[in-house]
């Protein structure tokens, strides 16, 4: 797939996901549990947006919190839409952030600036680690939002930007999740050791395993391939035996599993292989007809969001045997 194709498809998929162009934003004040509602809050001179879902739960206690970072092209719809996250989140009593990227139209081919990627934002240079900042701050405002249980997921670009998070804000989240993104061509000295999971498609054209240039897409290489990015974090993380951690295959689905959880900081790191598997988010919706099929032997959702709720299990037991 070229570029001009592969740009063409995140338009198509995201005026087809009912995209946040045409909608109003209202005031963070009237966000209400049970539903998704659509805000815009002050970065700098510029105005950005997110849609954010409360839980039911959020009604009577302070929730944890998701940000699910959209792919390059896409926006907040689309990764609410293609994840189908909200259902487990509600089950969970989590809440779940999706922020816009930047872009020339409001809604419409956004992106992120992560290093070498990815167009408009890093063109422009936009300042996203400050569009987290203001949320996070946003966030504190609600008095609905745990804020010592956060967490960055993210598709694709959107992977890229989970882990830039962590280099550069680990002081605000326990736990990141990359789905078929890669690391940030970027130095990375997080502030603080932050629990890691990579997931990626064997059948993945767009990104490969190896960070190597997509032979059909025109996509470009980085820095870290899968395999070296869990070894960085599991560096960070104190992890023994770094990069040794045994691969597990997870019975009747072929899918391959490899966890460095012996770690002096208590932040595992966690690589999950999908066989047959193309660039899409797993177990989720396809962004459009023509997109990549997800395959369905695991629901990524539930297992991004299970390995955030085990950190949080993790850290309470921890802390209750002092």
């Amino acid at each position: 797939m070229s570029r001009s194709r592969h740009w063409l498809v995140g338009i198509v998929g995201t005026l087809l996901a009912g995209c946040t162009t045409f909608r109003t934003p209202i005031p963070l004040t009237d966000a209400a549990p049970g539903h998704t509602t659509f805000h815009a809050i002050p970065v700098g001179d510029k105005s950005r947006t997110f849609l954010l879902h409360l839980p039911p739960a959020a009604a009577t206690r302070r929730v944890p919190l998701v940000l699910v970072f959209h792919g390059h092209t896409a926006n907040a719809d689309v990764a609410m839409r293609t994840s189908e996250m909200n259902r487990m989140a509600d089950s969970l009593g989590i809440a779940v952030l999706y922020p816009d990227g930047s872009g020339r139209v409001r809604g419409i081919g956004l992106s992120w600036n992560v290093g070498s990627c990815c167009g408009y934002a890093q063109a422009h240079q936009v300042n996203d680690i400050a569009f987290v900042d203001s949320l996070h701050a946003a966030m504190i405002r609600t008095r609905r939002i745990d804020m010592n249980a956060v967490f960055a997921a993210g598709f694709s670009a959107g992977g890229m930007m989970a882990p830039k998070v962590a280099c550069e804000r680990a002081t605000i989240v326990r736990a990141v999740a990359d789905v078929a993104g890669a690391m940030p061509d970027a130095v990375c000295t997080p502030a603080a050791p932050v629990a890691v999971l990579l997931i990626h498609g064997d059948d993945d054209d767009e990104l490969r395993y190896d960070h190597s240039r997509g032979a059909t897409t025109g996509a470009p290489a980085y820095a870290r391939s899968y395999d070296s990015a869990a070894v960085f974090w599991e560096r960070i993380n104190r992890c023994a035996g770094t990069g040794s951690a045994n691969t597990t295959q997870m019975p009747g689905s072929g899918v391959r599993s490899r966890v460095a959880s012996a770690c002096g900081s208590g932040r595992p790191v966690q690589v999950v292989s999908i066989p047959a598997h193309p660039h899409a988010w797993p177990g989720g919706r396809s962004s459009w007809w023509f997109a990549p099929k997800p395959s369905k032997v695991l629901d990524g959702s539930a297992f991004v969001l299970t390995f955030f709720a085990e950190q949080l299990r993790r850290d309470s037991a921890s802390t209750s045997r002092r």
